[in-house]
């Protein structure tokens, strides 16, 4: 089993909150094979979401030449993500938000009806 983590602290793996978040893996390794990866997201190159929907028109590829078409892929490697950040300002920091915006091409614009409510179709990307 793959679990991902998305370390949203600025600092890293002396935090508190990474402390916090490594009991979940090793206590999932006391009963299976695990294999976990962090992502220090203060590390990664990622620009701001333009909102302009071009990921959602070509198949899932952004214009910005930057870090996410590789954590897109280990997201959609993982079987376990793990998004973990201080409270500073009473909600997660910038950089994990921009990263969540950024995940944006792993939807399409297509949509379905399931049962008495509307949902996007996913779509395959990197």
């Amino acid at each position: 089993m793959k679990i991902l983590v998305l370390n949203g602290s600025p600092k890293r793996d002396q935090s508190d909150t990474m402390h916090i978040t490594r009991a979940f893996p090793a206590g999932m390794a006391e009963g299976a094979e695990i294999e976990t990866e962090v992502i220090h997201v203060i590390d990664r190159h990622i620009e701001f979401c333009r909102g302009c929907f071009a990921c959602k028109r070509n198949g899932g590829s952004c214009g910005y030449q930057d870090d996410m078409p590789g954590i897109l892929q280990k997201i959609l490697d993982s079987d376990i993500l793990l998004f973990n950040f201080p409270l500073y300002c009473y909600g997660m920091l910038a950089a994990l938000k921009n990263l969540i915006d950024r995940t944006m091409p792993l939807s399409s614009m297509a949509i379905r009806k399931a049962d008495e409510r509307y949902e996007h179709v996913g779509q395959a990307i990197c």
